[in-house]
């Protein structure tokens, strides 16, 4: 991906949906999110596997596919990491084969 090239649309929002805490609200909505996220039921079965087992070690997807990059997603003091946009980021990565960590 080149940054130089990456250019976000203009973005001119009308009446109440100036407002950042409107944008906000409407950004956190559950109804914003992939109907089916891979990424979180292989960590899931990931997390079932690392704790029977006494070795630290990547998820097991990441092993057999040699991955693109490397991220690490900073959810804030007050954020969360089963926010809307941790989980659509999350995501995003998952499919592009970027390792991330939350």
């Amino acid at each position: 991906m080149n940054l130089k090239k990456l250019k976000t649309p203009k973005f001119t929002p009308s009446g109440i949906l100036k407002s950042p805490f409107i944008q906000t609200a409407l950004a956190s909505l559950k109804w914003n999110l992939p109907k089916e996220m891979t990424f979180l039921k292989i960590q899931k079965n990931d997390l079932r596997r690392r704790k029977r087992s006494k070795t630290r070690r990547l998820p097991k997807q990441t092993k057999n596919q040699k991955p693109k990059g490397f991220l690490i997603l900073l959810h804030g003091w007050e954020g969360s990491v089963n926010s809307t946009y941790i989980l659509k980021t999350s995501n995003y990565f998952y499919e592009k084969n970027i390792i991330f960590f939350v």
